[in-house]
C-alpha cells in the first residue's frame, strides 16, 4: 500500500479516486457520519490515511511549523482535565497539521489543484441553496448531523446553520481570488448570490464590507469606485424588498445606524463578538502562558461580574463552556504564544504568495485573518485546505528548488 502514491508507480484511478474523496470531504465537511458533532471526522482520516500512505513525505517548511502546534496539543491534553471538550478542542490543531500535509502532499502528486473540484463543489452548492430557498426548505437535510435556522434567517445549505453556509461559499471566494480559474467572475457572483439570497448571514455580509473596503483602499481608482457604487446602488434597489424582513437586513442596518445598539439587540452576533473579545483578553492577560484546554468556562464566569449586563447576558446566550467561539481566538486562549504559529504562518504564506502584489498581501491577510476569528474552529476543514494550497503555489510560484523543502522520513525532521 505504501507504494500506492508512488509517482510512476500507483494506481492513477485509485489515486484520482482518494484526492477527489478527500476534496469532498473537504468542501462538504459537515455530510454525516456520526451524529455527535457538526464537522465530521471524514476530512481529518482521510487526510491522515493520505499523509501515511505517500512514500515521499516532502513538506514546505510552514507546514512543518504547524506540526509543532500539533505536538504542543497533544502535550496540553496531557494535563488538561480530560473530557470530551480537551479531546474535541485538540482535534483543531491536530486538523492544523494533516490537513494542510494532505492537500500539499496531493497538490505534488497531480502538479495542482484541478478547477474541476472548485466547479462542481460551487455548482452543488448553489442548487441546493436555489432548491432550499424557492422549492423545498428541507431539501437534503438528512445529509446534515443536525439544523438550524429560524424565521427570517436564509437556508442552511449543506450546513448546520444559515451563517456556517456563508462562511463555506466566503472560504470559496477566497480559493477563487487565489486560484484565478477562467470563469472565477462567475463563481464569485454565484457564491455571492448564495451569501445574499440563500444563506442570508449578516455576519458574511459585514466581512464582504471589509473585503470591499479593503479592496477600495488599495486598489483605488475613479473607474473602481463608480463602478462600485453603480453595483451598490443597483444591489440595494433590487434586494431591499427581498430581504428586508430578514435578520441579515436588521444586522446590516444597525451595524451602519446604530453599532453600540447592535450588541444589546442581537445577542447571537454580540455573543460571537465577545468570544473574540475575551479569548484575545485571556491570553494577554496570562502574559501568551498557555491557559490549556479546560479553563475558558472557569475564566469567563470569574471575569465577567466585571462587565455590563448586556455583555454578561450574550455570552450566557449560547451557555459559558470550555468551547472558545473564535478560530485564532482559541488558539491564542488555548495554546499562547504558540497559538501565534497559526497567524504567523497564514501571512508568512500569503507573503510569499503575493510576493510582487503587496497590496494583495496586505488585503488578503486582514480580510482571512478576521475571518478566522469568527466563530468558526481551527478543525474546519477549508481553513486547513487554504494553508495547504497556499503552501504549494507559494513554492511553485517562487520558483522555489525541491532542496529549500523539508522531508520528512517517518517522523518530522527538520533536514536542512
Amino acid at each position: 500500500m505504501s507504494n500506492l502514491l508512488d509517482r510512476g508507480a500507483f494506481n492513477k484511478r485509485v489515486t484520482n479516486f482518494l484526492f477527489g474523496l478527500f476534496i469532498f470531504s473537504v468542501f462538504f465537511p459537515f455530510i454525516k457520519i456520526v451524529s455527535f458533532t457538526d464537522i465530521q471526522p471524514t476530512t481529518l482520516g482521510l487526510a491522515i490515511l493520505i499523509f501515511l500512505i505517500y512514500p515521499q513525505k516532502i513538506l514546505s517548511r510552514p507546514i512543518i511549523v504547524l506540526g509543532f502546534g500539533f505536538l504542543f496539543s497533544l502535550f496540553l491534553v496531557s494535563i488538561s482535565k480530560w473530557g470530551m471538550g480537551s479531546a474535541r478542542n485538540a482535534i483543531s490543531y491536530i486538523s492544523m497539521f494533516f490537513i494542510p500535509a494532505a492537500v500539499y502532499l496531493m497538490m505534488r502528486c497531480q502538479e495542482g489543484f484541478k478547477e474541476v473540484y472548485l466547479k462542481w463543489s460551487i455548482y452543488i452548492l448553489f442548487c441546493v441553496g436555489f432548491i432550499q430557498t424557492f422549492l423545498i426548505k428541507d431539501f437534503l437535510s438528512f445529509l446534515l448531523p443536525r439544523i438550524n435556522t429560524s424565521s427570517g434567517r436564509g437556508v442552511v445549505g449543506l450546513a448546520p446553520e444559515p451563517t456556517t453556509y456563508g462562511i463555506m461559499c466566503l472560504f470559496l471566494m477566497f480559493i477563487c481570488y487565489l486560484y484565478k480559474p477562467k470563469k472565477m467572475v462567475f463563481y464569485q457572483m454565484l457564491l455571492l448570490i448564495q451569501i445574499l439570497i440563500f444563506a442570508k448571514s449578516g455576519t458574511i455580509v459585514i466581512l464582504l464590507m471589509i473585503w470591499g473596503i479593503l479592496y477600495i483602499c488599495f486598489f483605488f481608482s475613479i473607474k473602481r469606485l463608480v463602478l462600485g457604487l453603480l453595483m451598490l446602488s443597483f444591489s440595494f434597489v433590487w434586494l431591499t424588498p427581498f430581504l428586508v424582513h430578514t435578520r441579515m437586513y436588521k444586522i446590516v442596518n444597525l451595524l451602519i445606524t446604530d453599532p453600540q445598539f447592535l450588541f444589546i439587540k442581537d445577542m447571537s452576533g454580540s455573543a460571537r463578538f465577545f468570544h473574540v473579545f475575551f479569548s484575545v483578553l485571556g491570553a494577554l492577560q496570562n502574559f501568551l502562558i498557555p491557559n490549556g484546554f479546560s479553563s475558558y468556562a472557569a475564566y469567563l464566569s470569574e471575569n465577567l461580574i466585571y462587565y455590563p449586563t448586556y455583555i454578561q447576558q450574550s455570552l450566557l446566550f449560547n451557555g459559558i463552556t470550555d468551547k472558545v467561539m473564535s478560530g485564532y481566538g482559541a488558539a491564542l486562549f488555548e495554546m499562547g504564544f504558540v497559538g501565534l504559529i497559526f497567524p504567523i504562518v497564514l501571512w508568512f504564506l500569503l507573503k510569499r504568495f503575493f510576493a510582487s502584489n503587496i497590496r494583495a498581501f496586505l488585503m488578503m491577510s486582514v480580510v482571512i485573518t478576521v475571518t478566522i476569528f469568527c466563530a468558526i474552529p481551527l478543525a474546519f476543514p477549508y481553513i486547513g485546505f487554504l494553508y495547504g494550497f497556499l503552501a504549494y503555489y507559494s513554492v511553485r510560484k517562487s520558483k522555489l528548488h525541491p532542496q529549500t523543502e523539508t522531508s520528512i522520513k517517518s517522523k518530522v525532521s527538520l533536514g536542512d
